[in-house]
């Protein structure tokens, strides 16, 4: 059965890798945005705002004849910050596809458990680097989960092609 969209399994894993990760005593929000756009504005990047982008393995069902379909090349976006005050955000975006079936709306991903921390390593990497200045984080590009592309990719049902974000050249 094909995994479904579940916000808590994010933050469930992104707990865990909090306590295991990050070495200190910030306390960080994990929450969900789901028109944010793509680009931080200036005045979001002047209060310190960073981006994150992932494109990662997902399993999509249509809600309207229930098909199901994989994608290597399922567009995360994270949005991040620590405050002077030791309070931390994430602001996450799961771009969605619609169904070249009956190309109805557009649906939002499942991940697999193993997906989701590989990804939130990353994302964490990064926030370690970032905002701590952990100069022995290099991104985890050794840890990225290399997109196994299934089918052609089909520029209409994206959403992240239709921001002019998806990652389909790389």
């Amino acid at each position: 059965m094909a995994p479904e969209w579940n916000s808590s399994l994010w933050m469930d894993v992104f707990d865990e890798l909090l306590d295991t990760e990050l070495d200190n005593d910030d306390q960080w929000a994990f929450t969900f945005n789901y028109g944010m756009e793509p680009k931080l504005t200036e005045q979001e990047k002047r209060r310190g705002w960073k981006t994150c982008q992932r494109s990662i393995q997902a399993e999509f069902t249509c809600s309207n004849c229930s098909k199901w379909w994989p994608s290597g090349r399922s567009t995360i976006l994270f949005r991040y910050r620590l405050q002077s005050n030791g309070s931390g955000t994430i602001i996450m975006r799961p771009l969605k596809q619609a169904c070249r079936k009956c190309q109805g709306q557009y649906e939002l991903p499942g991940f697999r458990e193993e997906t989701v921390r590989i990804c939130l390593l990353v994302l964490i990497s990064k926030i370690k680097r970032n905002c701590y200045g952990d100069k022995s984080s290099n991104g985890n590009k050794d840890k990225c989960v290399k997109p196994v592309w299934t089918k052609p990719h089909e520029v209409s049902f994206c959403e992240a092609c239709r921001l002019g974000i998806c990652c389909q050249d790389k």
